[in-house]
């Protein structure tokens, strides 16, 4: 395991668009939609400067997020937002709750009635009813919102959340109070993607297939043209008195098209940096983007060090420990060199502390070279560059169908889902693409033996178990893929096997830092009245 911790800067003017003009307080628009949210005498208003930043009421906040249901990961929605509140300042303890006004002055310990010194039960308590009437500012929710969007999100599978991260639309005075249900957005737990490996870095298709791109009609001899499938270009042709002929001009416009849908999908990501890189090879100015900028970062490896049991018990039904059992203790440690960072613009510097497990898979799998049977499927450099090969679920874990399905209504209804209905339908699952001869190029990480999941020693290690092809939360209806884009993403049970503790009941990692920070800003030493 590693440990990271990443800096990013995020302006305001990222997160709303009028903030240049608020902090200034002049009007100085640079688009016609400037004054679209504000009619005067139905007509925009470019003049418009807000009285403040819009705004959200904490309970308001609270009581939306209770009513949503799970994340992407399938953790306690409500208790990843109360999370995210609490670290963000908002006045919220990591469950949700406040403390009660009558223990502020219990002091430190209390008199019992056998005049004992107990501990104050000082702690904080969800109130039955909304007890503030506090506004707050959205910033710091919508910068985390932002960092995820821009620095960890897999934009080839996960589609941009511009709901959780931009409020532009809220644009007058009468409109700077945001609902609850639309705050709450804001307050989802986000994920780090794992490192790439052989499946982690597949695609959904080998040719981008989605935006406002629309193939164009390629008239060879006046009846000829190119379409595409869901995974790119399918074809060209062209129809002469009922033959069809496929004429040189034809093929040239399908390869050029093919080609460049598949520089849009091998690019980075789908960012207009990204995409110009890939099509035109340099880069865009970071000035040019609206990104969050990383500013500076430190990683550190967490050691994990043996634990030898040295007590006697006698090893009960309870599994009790014993004398000489091996447990295990994890401790990272790091001092850093220092960031240097000249901010330009208003905005908000954040860390993003995050533990990214050393990804491991079990040895059930089938190996792409065992299944390398004919002259083509071994390496051959005149098939090199022909673009992407599948990768089928037996690529990933090796399974077999344990519930089949008699004809009937509900065999009809799983096959509408997707749902395999033999064996080898369930590990010839098209999950996505990868490049050609790519596993002659890299592999992962593996465990063997006992040390796959489930088995005894299962607890030494953290091989990937969270697959669940069927029913898995997080924006699968985007893909046209058993393989969801939440499997991209860390998710903290992983761990389960390893720590004592579940990630459901408890987080995982204590982590204790320390940030010496020096700001050097234009104000007054003492802040005293100068007249």
């Amino acid at each position: 395991m590693k440990e990271y911790y990443h800096f990013f800067f995020v302006s305001y003017r990222s997160l709303w668009q009028w903030f240049d003009q608020f902090i200034v307080g002049t009007p100085n628009p640079v688009s016609a939609l400037n004054g679209i949210g504000v009619l005067n005498n139905s007509k925009p208003d470019y003049s418009f400067v807000p009285k403040s930043v819009p705004s959200f009421d904490v309970d308001s906040v609270i009581n939306a997020a209770s009513k949503f249901s799970d994340d992407s990961q399938g953790f306690s929605y409500f208790d990843g937002a109360m999370k995210l509140l609490n670290l963000l300042g908002y006045g919220v303890s990591s469950n949700g709750g406040r403390y009660p006004y009558s223990s502020l002055s219990g002091g430190y310990s209390k008199k019992t009635s056998i005049g004992i010194d107990l501990i104050a039960p000082f702690k904080p308590v969800k109130p039955k009813a909304s007890p503030l009437v506090s506004s707050a500012s959205p910033f710091r929710l919508l910068a985390y919102q932002k960092i995820f969007n821009d620095f960890y999100r897999v934009q080839d599978w996960s589609t941009a959340d511009v709901r959780s991260f931009n409020i532009d639309d809220y644009a007058s005075d009468s409109n700077l109070k945001i609902e609850g249900d639309v705050a709450a957005k804001f307050c989802q737990m986000r994920y780090r993607p794992y490192s790439k490996d052989w499946i982690t870095s597949m695609k959904p298709t080998p040719s981008y297939d989605k935006g406002i791109f629309n193939l164009p009609d390629y008239v060879g001899h006046g009846n000829g043209a190119v379409s595409r499938s869901s995974n790119g270009v399918s074809g060209a042709s062209t129809f002469i008195n009922g033959v069809s002929v496929l004429s040189v001009n034809d093929l040239r416009a399908a390869f050029a098209l093919d080609k460049m849908l598949e520089a849009t999908r091998r690019a980075n990501g789908l960012d207009y940096s990204s995409q110009i890189e890939a099509h035109f090879g340099f880069r865009v100015p970071e000035s040019r983007a609206g990104d969050a900028r990383f500013i500076g970062g430190f990683d550190n490896p967490v050691v994990i060090s043996e634990v030898v049991n040295q007590s006697e018990f006698d090893r009960g039904a309870d599994e009790s420990p014993c004398l000489g059992d091996l447990g295990g203790k994890g401790v990272g440690s790091l001092n850093s060199s220092s960031i240097d960072f000249d901010v330009k613009e208003h905005g908000i510097i954040m860390c993003i502390y995050s533990v990214v497990p050393q990804t491991e898979y079990n040895g059930t799998y089938f190996d792409p070279f065992n299944r390398k049977l004919r002259r083509e499927d071994f390496f051959q450099p005149e098939f090199a560059d022909l673009g992407y090969q599948p990768v089928v679920t037996s690529d990933l874990i090796s399974t077999y169908l344990d519930n089949p399905v008699p004809d009937g209504p509900e065999k009809q209804k799983r096959l509408a889902a997707g749902y395999p209905l033999s064996s080898i339908e369930a590990n010839n699952r098209l999950l996505g693409w990868q490049v050609r001869y790519n596993e002659y190029k890299t592999s992962r990480d593996l465990v063997f033996g006992e040390f796959e999941s489930g088995l005894s020693l299962s607890y030494w290690c953290s091989p990937r178990y969270d697959f669940g092809f069927d029913g898995k939360a997080g924006d699968k209806k985007l893909v046209n893929s058993p393989w969801s884009p939440a499997h991209f993403y860390v998710n903290p049970s992983i761990l389960n096997t390893i720590f004592l503790v579940s990630a459901v009941k408890a987080d995982h990692f204590l982590v204790n830092s320390f940030f010496d920070v020096k700001a050097v800003r234009p104000m007054s030493v003492s802040g005293l009245a100068g007249l």
